[in-house]
């Protein structure tokens, strides 16, 4: 009988049959003799002991019985007994694995390696490493699998020293050895060495399974290694890992943990399958970054998805509640757990309950909850009391707390901390100096802080008062120039932190030394502008780093996230979403309902509350509450209330001249500006007071009011901070004096990368794309990195350029740069691929990006819309509703843009009727615009004109150019007339109206209205633009204009257009449009001046240098004609080319003859 041939009978046990068909089974093989096969005994006992634990014992009785029998001349063999120790390790039985060891080592098997292998796996599986070692040392010479058992079993045990000498001594490693020791040193907590050995691993081009994939990204997590833990996520991309469950779940909580909760959720809610982990994660991710209430509303999204929540669930689900202060949902979920699930609280639950009651400053109901646990409290459960009893500034609460909890630990430093920190909180120096006293004698050390950056894949330690970092002259220079400009923004060190009876001046120095301070330097000299500078500490972030944080995320407009022992706070804009111990829960809240506050109502209702629970200065809260009264429009009110202020520093002047900047009064800025400087104190202004002047003036102020700011930033001494000259450059640029930006750039002593963005940017809106390309190429030189404002700028400048390979090479460097992930940048890419004419290149483009989003989505939409293909616009929009992106205004009106160009009535009609009935989005002006223009160009001329007349408001001029363009095509001079002089009224500036209009009676042969509007248009001054075509070659944009031969090539271009002109009229009868010429002259200057249109011209130029693998692509200034169309048609057939021409309008695609329009354009 074969191996690899199972018994049906065997094949039974496999459906999970009763102990009572398992012996009658093995009487019916018995009988027949089958079981005289070894081979079949091993199958047969396998099949036993794995189909159910219970089984196992039986198992074992067979094969011994059978080595036993002295009347049985057949020998097992080593295949048979293996499967017995296989058996033994899948279902870790201990005393059962022990007696088939015996009977090996008794019946001889103990030297067989395939036996010895399997001992080896099956002692590891017990975690018994002794008998891992013992066995392996009892093999003479132990093979290539052996080795790889026993590398594995000390990773899986914790011996990594003794796996990772035997995995450097084995002459070949396979991927079972690698994963081992990935494994091992992400267990024992080594996280840089586990990515150092799958580093290693990556050159040695061996390829790692999904299982040591969680290993790295656990490992990443412990490090805080974001960017590496992105690498590894990409890397199971590329290399097609199957993504499990579990290994979906160890991405989620990397990122969460990590401090980027979108990406978490992004990976989160793109599973196929979660499982309650997944949720848990989750959930747990959200409460840590301090999001309680999307925490709440994902476990509501839990359980109306049918999944059970576990013990682990609640943990997160009443952290979430702890960082929002809810503390009655809290109570309420806690409830639950009992009431709705059959889930008995544990000792973590009853800890989560304590904090919620304790952070909400509820400490008499934290102290009878922990009366009331039906277990005794552990440690944690009276750190969070003891922490809040600091909080609230009660000693004998903290006191008692410290003590219970020194009686579960008596060698936890941060418990004599914490009381040393409370009595110091009260100058009791005497009971401070006794418990740092107990803590010495008891030999009790407190724990260094420490704090963790990764940069550019590396990781770096901070340490309390280390200075042995190689960058530490740097950094330190770095940090007193932060300290220098916190000063000038009103900043005052928070001392108590600093438990010593020591002067003032002596405590601000000691809180220079804290870890944070100096990894927050590290990380703003390190990384660029738009990258979060992430942290993560090993204690508690303390109330000055947390006020620091805070201050150098508004000043220097950086994101901080700092992953403390206890949490994340994302410090961004001078707020933290922290709503712990660091500040007052309730006014943290109040703070950021300020901040968020869109009504007056709601202004004052929380002006009240400040008043009622706050003072003005806690937190700012003052300031900010004079900032929104500012943002809603209510002056009054906020210069009442910053007058009613009983104390008015720097930060509050310069809050209320940023709300006046916000709005544009520059006039205000200047009045505010003045009370400051001869107020009592007379404060100086700072750089933050000048970036809100500046403001306001590139908001509308004039070039004098400009100059007199420049004038008084001299005066104080602020021209060397690099944002305000960077502003100023900005205004200069703005104002059209580019030789005032340039003096000012290059009297910079140090230019940082926000320098050069605003040169590019105010050269490309000065219409100098190419001189601010060649300011992108000198930042590169000097050493500057591109960033987002970078590429966004550039692309901008490459789409006014309209270079192709220029947009390639640019392509290039944001993949080179790392930014192929970034979405506004992708975006950005692919619309100008499209605006270039190269839509299969803005598909790729699309395609490549993950998860893209609405505006994405959108963008590719417009790209079909702008091009001509109505229908693959449409497939797009129903796929991008398909994956649940909603749409908004803006792409419904690119998809009836795409209705429009395509002629799509029907289709046009019902997305118009849609966007209102399932969308809820209100028909805006560009929606009416583009349903006007989609019937005009149909021929439903009076309907275009019938929906006009029903809008619900007034029509702008993109309503009525709509129907004049249909006007045109259709020689309507009643209607056209009417879209016209409502165009004067709007546009009286605008020639095209006037060209349109004179164009349509021309059309119709009233040559004397015809030219009464052109009259018309030379008494005021206006003049028509000439037409102009243009192509790329040669890395040169070639510009021809109607009627122009002075370009190089123009005799080859002549003959060329002749050599056309013949093949048109030979083989296809072709003869020209010559109703296109507008102008009351014979037929024969009528086909001479048809036949110099600038795009004719281009397009035979295009034939002579254009390869013929790659399309012609024309931009036009103007509408394409008639005439034009038809002959780009006809050239397309002829010479078998693909033609694209950019007109004013829209793209056409020509190819064999036809064009992409359908003739609608």
């Amino acid at each position: 009988m074969s191996r690899i041939v199972k018994h049906p009978a065997i094949a039974l046990l496999d459906s999970g049959i009763t102990f009572k068909e398992v012996r009658q089974i093995h009487a019916k093989l018995y009988v027949d003799g089958t079981l005289k096969d070894d081979h079949l005994v091993g199958h047969f006992v396998k099949a036993v002991a794995l189909s159910d634990h219970k089984y196992l014992d039986y198992a074992n009785q067979i094969l011994d019985r059978r080595i036993l029998s002295s009347g049985n001349d057949l020998k097992p063999d080593n295949y048979t007994v293996n499967f017995l120790v296989q058996a033994c390790t899948g279902l870790r039985m201990r005393e059962t694995g022990l007696q088939v060891h015996g009977m090996t080592i008794r019946r001889g098997f103990d030297n067989d390696p395939h036996v010895q292998t399997g001992l080896i796996s099956l002692y590891a599986e017990l975690g018994c490493l002794d008998s891992c070692h013992k066995v392996f040392n009892s093999i003479p010479c132990p093979d290539f699998v052996c080795r790889t058992a026993m590398v594995t079993a000390c990773a899986r045990c914790g011996d990594v020293v003794f796996a990772r000498k035997l995995f450097e001594g084995m002459p070949e490693r396979d991927p079972i050895a690698w994963n081992a020791m990935i494994s091992g040193y992400a267990q024992v907590g080594e996280s840089r060495e586990a990515l150092n050995v799958f580093h290693l691993m990556q050159l040695e081009g061996v390829k790692v399974n999904g299982v040591a994939m969680i290993s790295v990204l656990s490992a990443c997590t412990q490090l805080g290694a974001l960017d590496q833990g992105r690498w590894a996520h990409s890397y199971i991309e590329r290399n097609k890992i199957k993504i499990t469950v579990r290994l979906a779940t160890t991405l989620v909580d990397l990122y969460a943990k990590c401090g980027d909760m979108e990406k978490a959720m992004e990976v989160f809610w793109g599973m196929e399958e979660k499982n309650v982990y997944t949720w848990s994660s989750a959930l747990n991710g959200l409460a840590m970054n301090g999001f309680g209430e999307k925490c709440l509303e994902l476990f509501s999204l839990m359980k109306q998805d049918g999944v059970t929540p576990n013990a682990v669930t609640f943990v997160s689900v009443l952290r979430g509640c702890s960082v929002v202060g809810f503390v009655d949902e809290g109570q309420r979920h806690f409830d639950s757990m009992r009431n709705e699930f059959g889930i008995e609280p544990q000792l973590e639950h009853y800890g989560c309950l304590v904090d919620l009651y304790a952070r909400a400053g509820r400490l008499e109901d934290a102290v009878s909850i922990i009366q009331q646990m039906p277990m005794k409290p552990h440690a944690a459960v009276w750190s969070s009391l003891l922490h809040a009893s600091r909080m609230y500034k009660n000693l004998e609460l903290g006191v008692l707390a410290s003590k219970k909890m020194l009686e579960l630990e008596t060698a936890n430093h941060g418990a004599y901390v914490l009381l040393s920190n409370i009595y110091a909180d009260s100058n009791d120096w005497d009971n401070v100096s006794h418990v740092r006293q107990s803590m010495k004698s008891k030999g009790v050390r407190k724990q260094p802080g420490c704090s963790v950056m990764e940069v550019n894949g590396e990781v770096h330690e901070f340490f309390v008062g280390d200075k042995s970092h190689p960058k530490y002259t740097q950094i330190d220079a770095v940090w007193k120039d932060i300290s220098r400009r916190l000063r000038l923004a009103g900043y005052k060190a928070d001392t108590t932190p600093v438990m010593f009876d020591i002067d003032e001046e002596e405590k601000e120095d000691a809180l220079c030394l804290h870890s944070e301070k100096a990894a927050i330097a590290f990380g703003i000299m390190s990384l660029k502008e738009d990258v979060p500078i992430r942290i993560v500490k090993n204690l508690r972030v303390c109330g000055d780093c947390h006020q620091v944080s805070m201050m150098i995320s508004k000043i220097f407009n950086r994101e901080i996230i700092v992953r403390d022992r206890n949490r994340f706070h994302h410090f961004k804009d001078g707020h933290c979403s922290c709503n712990g111990f660091c500040l007052d829960a309730n006014v943290s809240s109040l703070i950021a309902a300020v901040k968020s506050c869109v009504s007056i109502e709601l202004c004052r209702l929380l002006h009240c509350k400040v008043v009622k629970s706050v003072s003005y200065r806690h937190g700012f809260i003052g300031d900010q509450l004079v900032g929104c009264y500012l943002r809603l429009g209510h002056d009054v009110c906020a210069e009442k209330l910053f007058d009613e202020m009983p104390e008015r520093d720097l930060v509050s002047w310069n809050s209320l001249i940023s709300g006046y900047s916000g709005r544009g009064y520059l006039g205000k800025c200047f009045e505010v500006l003045s009370r400051m400087m001869i107020s009592e104190v007379g404060f100086r202004p700072n750089e933050v007071t000048f970036l809100s002047m500046i403001s306001a003036c590139v908001y509308g102020g004039s070039k004098e009011e400009g100059r007199c700011i420049h004038g008084l930033v001299m005066k104080f001494g602020v021209l060397e901070e690099v944002k305000v000259v960077n502003a100023f450059i900005n205004w200069y640029g703005k104002t059209g004096d580019l030789t005032s930006s340039c003096k000012l750039f290059e009297d910079l002593s140090i230019k940082n990368l926000v320098s050069w963005n605003t040169m590019i940017v105010i050269h490309l809106q000065n219409g100098l794309a190419e001189k601010g390309l060649a300011y992108f190429n000198m930042s590169r030189r000097v050493g500057h990195e591109p960033d987002q404002a970078t590429f966004l700028a550039v692309l901008r400048s490459c789409e006014d350029m309209g270079v192709v390979r220029l947009a390639q090479g640019i392509h290039g460097l944001i993949m080179f740069g790392g930014f192929s992930g970034n979405k506004c940048i992708t975006t950005a890419l692919l619309d100008l691929y499209s605006k270039l004419g190269r839509l299969e290149d803005s598909s790729t483009v699309f395609h490549e990006i993950t998860s893209p989003d609405s505006m994405a989505w959108t963008a590719m939409l417009a790209a079909y819309a702008t091009h001509g293909f109505g229908r693959d616009a449409i497939k797009h929009f129903e796929l991008m509703v398909h994956y649940g992106i909603s749409p908004d205004h803006v792409t419904f009106t690119h998809l009836l843009n795409a209705c429009s160009h395509s002629g799509l009535v029907e289709e046009g009609k019902h997305y118009f009727e849609t966007m209102s009935k399932r969308y809820r989005i209100d028909p805006r002006l560009d929606h009416y615009s583009c349903m006007v223009d989609l019937l005009g160009r149909s021929g439903l001329l009076q309907d275009a004109y019938g929906l006009i007349k029903e809008m619900p408001m007034e029509p702008s001029s993109g309503v009525w150019g709509a129907l004049l363009g249909a006007c045109r095509v259709y020689k309507d001079t009643q209607l056209g007339t009417k879209a016209a002089e409502r165009l004067f009224e709007l546009e009286p500036r605008d020639g095209r109206n006037y060209v349109m209009l004179s164009n349509i009676y021309s059309a119709s042969g009233l040559w004397k209205d015809a030219s009464r509007i052109r009259n018309l248009m030379k008494q005021k001054g206006l003049v028509r633009a000439s037409g102009c075509s243009y192509i790329e070659h040669g890395n040169k944009i070639h510009k021809f204009v109607v009627g122009d031969w002075s370009h190089p090539e123009s005799e080859k271009i002549q003959k060329k257009l002749k050599e056309i002109r013949k093949k048109m009229k030979s083989e296809m009868g072709y003869k020209s449009k010559t109703e296109f010429v507008l102008h009351d002259v014979g037929e024969d200057v009528k086909e001479e001046m048809i036949n110099q249109h600038s795009e004719k011209i281009a397009m035979a130029f295009g034939l002579l240098v254009v390869s013929p693998m790659e399309p012609i692509i024309i931009r036009k200034n103007l509408r394409i004609c008639g005439d034009c169309h038809e002959t780009a048609k006809a050239i397309s057939l002829i010479e078998k080319r693909r033609i694209i021409i950019r007109d004013s309008k829209r793209f056409h695609h020509f190819l064999d003859g036809s064009c992409s329009c359908s003739d609608y354009w």
